[in-house]
């Protein structure tokens, strides 16, 4: 399923909404059990006419000077539910303008029927695709380093379109979804470059280079990554992650970290290291590479193979899920 588009002010406005129903309420000029049953079916998505039916079998509550009695729990759960319908808001899944229309008619004691008929009467509004948002923000960023001519595709997963649903999955855990292009078109070499860390040992220093384990690319490809600021599972060894998990590798954790940098302002691994899966070959054995931030850039260094099998206490690992 979509997600609505909702501004700051239609958020604000259904807030101010939920205020004045609360007020009211206080007040004894709302019948608790009618506002709270109003709210419920917005919260639950049931139609507006089953509201309308409810009320007209639920007798006339009594009043006391022309006030309806409310009770501290009637008060506190209309005050929950509003609470609950201002999130939903914001995640994007109740209609902002539905929604308005609704508490309006709850305010002013317009009967339910008209706000189903509103609703019928209303074309349904335009849900966000998160998968092509996102292939519009990555897009945008790999023109910013000039490359302008790059195509990057909508991200698909068993050759669907990722849903709303799964971005929305995947930010609870915490991961973003990231795109590497071909090797071919953009470098390592290049894309260090265009972020400015032309002067970086795994750019310059080609002895070196000669020893990492490089995962060159024939297409480019869409992938997830846990972009937490510390990195998670500090304290376990490489071996231990690796046996377990795919972890980024040196190409991709630089796209991770320069993609937060810029679209959200975030530098991970300020307190952290990263263990990568890139093998490295040093004396006297394999060894592998680590990342963390130093002086807003990306430090690169390796282990020697004896603390592959170490954990320590400010490295873990970040995972990586290519989208197939």
């Amino acid at each position: 399923m979509g997600q609505f588009a909702v501004s700051d002010g239609q958020r604000l406005k259904v807030f101010d909404q939920c205020v004045a129903l609360q007020q009211r309420l206080r007040e004894g000029g709302l019948d608790p059990e009618l506002l709270s049953m109003g709210l419920q079916a917005f919260l639950t998505g049931v139609d507006p006419e089953e509201l309308a039916a409810a009320r007209g079998k639920r007798e006339q509550p009594a009043k006391r000077n022309g006030q309806f009695a409310v009770s501290d729990g009637q008060r506190l759960k209309v005050f929950d539910q509003c609470v609950d319908l201002q999130r939903r808001l914001r995640e994007g899944g109740l209609d902002p303008e539905l929604m308005s229309v609704g508490l309006q008619a709850l305010l002013t004691g317009v009967d339910p029927e008209e706000l189903a008929a509103a609703r019928g009467k209303r074309e349904q509004p335009a849900k966000r695709n998160l998968a092509a948002e996102r292939r519009n923000e990555i897009t945008a960023f790999y023109r910013g380093l000039g490359f302008d001519t790059l195509e990057i595709p909508v991200p698909t997963m068993g050759g669907k379109r990722v849903s709303n649903n799964e971005f929305g999955r995947r930010a609870k855990a915490g991961q973003a979804l990231f795109f590497r292009p071909a090797t071919s078109l953009i470098s390592y070499n290049r894309f260090m470059t265009a972020v400015g860390q032309m002067d970086h040992w795994t750019v310059l220093d080609e002895a070196e280079c000669e020893n990492i384990a490089w995962e060159p690319t024939e297409t480019g490809y869409w992938f997830w990554a846990e972009i937490q600021d510390s990195c998670l599972r500090v304290g376990t060894s490489w071996n231990d992650l690796t046996a377990e998990h795919n972890l980024l590798c040196l190409e991709e954790y630089m796209i991770v970290w320069h993609v937060m940098r810029v679209l959200e302002s975030i530098m991970i691994d300020c307190e952290t290291w990263s263990w990568l899966r890139t093998r490295y070959q040093a004396v006297p054995g394999p060894s592998a590479l680590y990342a963390l931030m130093h002086y807003d850039e990306v430090h690169v260094g390796w282990n020697r193979s004896r603390g592959l099998s170490l954990g320590h206490r400010e490295t873990g690992g970040r995972i990586a899920e290519k989208l197939v």
